[in-house]
Formats: C-alpha cells, structure tokens, sequence
C-alpha cells in the first residue's frame, strides 16, 4: 500500500503497446500524457475479468505475436 501511495509516474520516452478490452475503452487515454512516443490500441474481445481466459488469451496472444513480428521486420 505505501508503494501504491507513494508512486509518482514518470514520462516514458517510447511508443506504448496497449491492449484493452471492450468494457475498458478510455484506460489507455488516461496515461497518454505519460507516453512520450504515443500510444498504439488493440482492442480484445472479452472483459476485465477474462482477457488472460481461454478464448480471449489465445487472440491476446496471437495479436502480441503478429505485432513483435512487424516490430522485427521494422523496428
């Protein structure tokens, strides 16, 4: 609790990755002034609850995946 309390964010320099759910649409916009190189959505079926749940963690998966291939081909 005192590390939750206590934490101050800092700016980060790169480009974010985030990937939400239906049910959590403006989360990312929130931290956008602490993403220095902008924001990058994906959005995943499912909620809160079940995005690290089968089906949902499948297509999480497959998105990450297709995503850290275009970043090898094109960083």
């Amino acid at each position: 609790m005192l590390a939750k309390d206590t934490y101050v964010p800092k700016v980060y320099p790169g480009r974010v990755i985030f990937f939400q759910t239906r049910d959590n649409q403006d989360a990312p916009y929130r931290w956008e002034n602490l993403m220095a190189g902008g924001i990058e959505v994906h959005e995943i079926p499912g909620d809160h609850e079940t995005i690290m749940q089968e089906p949902y963690v499948q297509i999480l998966a497959e998105k990450l995946k297709a995503r850290l291939a275009q970043l090898q081909m094109h960083p």
